[in-house]
């Protein structure tokens, strides 16, 4: 209704299972989640979920946990975030049927870009360095292979406490778009 309330791109409840498949999900508005999915299975194959020059929040947010997993897509952090976390697990307990799931999370062959630049005047440059996940469990089994991350400021910091193991298992670091072959606003191509 483009009103500058909270706009998700794409809002699951408490469903069994949400799949997204050769889809795009872009440009937010009223620092809405580009995905939010309470969904006790999530798949995300061949697609493309960015910020761009909207103003949002997180890009993906699984608030109850559940099974994640993320595979040949295109995940954009814009520099009109409001938030340094690019996806969140189980933050939202309270407001969950099943809060015992264990939650799990994948993200294979993917593209990872985060284009907050720490600068003085952007919209969460109080709140830190970039940081890829934020997890409110008991515990998580998450799993980052064979991605191309993009992360300017050189402090990307895994989650709170860097508890979830490194990022070494193939994953390929640069520190710019450049330095991985891509425009200043282009969004990878997908290979299938």
């Amino acid at each position: 209704d483009q009103s500058q309330t909270l706009g998700h791109g794409l809002y699951a409840g408490i469903i069994d299972k949400l799949v997204v498949l050769n889809s795009t999900i872009k440009r937010t508005f009223g620092d809405g989640h580009l995905l939010k999915s309470r969904a006790k299975v999530t798949e995300i194959k061949n697609s493309v979920i960015a910020g761009l020059d909207g103003y949002h929040s997180r890009v993906l947010d699984f608030p109850c946990g559940g099974q994640i997993s993320i595979q040949n897509s295109v995940l954009q952090q814009g520099e009109n975030t409001d938030n340094i976390d690019l996806i969140s697990v189980g933050t939202e307990p309270d407001s969950c049927h099943s809060p015992d799931r264990p939650p799990s999370l994948s993200v294979h062959q993917s593209w990872i870009i985060f284009d907050r630049d720490r600068s003085n005047d952007e919209r969460s440059a109080n709140h830190g360095d970039n940081r890829l996940l934020t997890w409110r469990t008991p515990q998580i089994e998450a799993s980052f292979s064979n991605n191309k991350i993009i992360e300017s400021t050189g402090r990307l910091k895994l989650d709170e406490n860097n508890e979830i193991g490194n990022l070494d298992r193939r994953n390929y670091l640069f520190e710019s778009r450049s330095e991985a072959g891509i425009g200043v606003t282009e969004i990878p191509v997908l290979s299938y």
